[in-house]
């Protein structure tokens, strides 16, 4: 069992402070604790800062990449690389470039991220967008707010978006780019960290068969993922983490099932579903100028960060 790196680990590694309790090292390390609409997948913030790495091409996808710490390439062949595959508002704002330059710089490791999308994003600006849990609400108070989520996506997005970038679409786009990744890049092995619709690219990838012999992913980290089914799990090969909101309509149907299929693998799992006072989306686009939002949303990169440094 690989050792986490402790540097790494270390709060200001990650950009900012933990506000709390993030799972033990030890618990990472082991594996412990652990067709419709996404009207959840708009939900959210944009995170502040500027991105630090560069946009390239490779496998004819435009890609966001970020150096880490030992620099590019520092072992052909035997190389690891974490790829990230976004959610459902891509590269259109800067959250996965933030996140990718934050996860850069804590492990060493360069990260890429694919524009799996094509340049198709929704407008993020004017969608409505629920931040907190709404089961507690009044029933006409919860409807209300949906009807404010599926109209504005209907008006913004369009009810054809997600047939655009369904899993037949998305799933030949990162076989090619992890494809290439290791055999035009000489690299060893990927970490491959998929959030909301992304988190069906992790999830489906942890499952693959390999490929010309190459494994296209060698360790998974899928958080709050959405358009899954339970035996997509039940397929999962590699070392798998799941991250988990506390309300999450466009996965709590299939939740428990999942939990279930994970624990049965003979891999390393690792169920990560203490985030209370969080939603869909919330560790790729927390408002972090609220407390809780940002304790959560630390948490889980701390979280997914422990996972690779553990396994990768």
């Amino acid at each position: 069992m690989s050792e986490l790196n402790e540097y790494a680990l270390r709060p200001d590694k990650l950009g900012g402070p933990l506000e709390g309790p993030a799972e033990s090292a030890e618990q990472l390390a082991n594996g412990k604790n652990v067709g419709k609409s996404c009207q959840q997948c708009f939900t959210g913030a944009v995170l502040p800062g500027e991105p630090r790495g560069e946009m390239r091409e490779l496998a004819s996808l435009k890609t966001y990449f970020t150096p880490g710490r030992r620099g590019e390439g520092e072992q052909v062949g035997t190389g690891k690389v974490i790829v990230i595959a976004t959610d459902a508002f891509g590269l259109g704002i800067p959250n996965p470039k933030i996140i990718a330059d934050r996860l850069a710089e804590a492990t060493g490791y360069d990260v890429w991220v694919p524009d799996l999308l094509e340049g198709d994003y929704p407008p993020m600006s004017k969608l409505y967008l629920i931040e907190k849990p709404i089961k507690g609400k009044p029933l006409l108070e919860r409807a209300g707010i949906w009807v404010k989520v599926v109209f504005s996506q209907l008006r913004f997005v369009g009810a054809t978006f997600f047939y655009r970038h369904r899993r037949a679409v998305l799933l030949p786009l990162a076989t090619r780019f992890c494809t290439a990744l290791k055999k035009e890049k000489g690299i060893g092995r990927i970490g491959m960290v998929g959030y909301c619709l992304g988190g069906e690219v992790s999830t489906c990838l942890a499952g693959a068969e390999p490929l010309d012999g190459l494994t296209l992913v060698d360790v998974a980290v899928t958080a709050h993922p959405g358009f899954l089914k339970i035996a997509d799990f039940e397929k999962a090969r590699v070392p798998f983490a799941l991250i988990c909101a506390e309300e999450d309509f466009a996965f709590d149907s299939i939740r428990k099932g999942a939990i279930e299929a994970l624990r049965r693998m003979e891999k390393p799992t690792a169920v990560l579903d203490d985030h209370p006072g969080t939603v869909h989306g919330f560790a790729a686009r927390s408002d972090l100028s609220d407390p809780n939002s940002k304790e959560q949303f630390e948490k889980a990169l701390y979280e997914t960060l422990g996972w690779l440094q553990a396994h990768l």
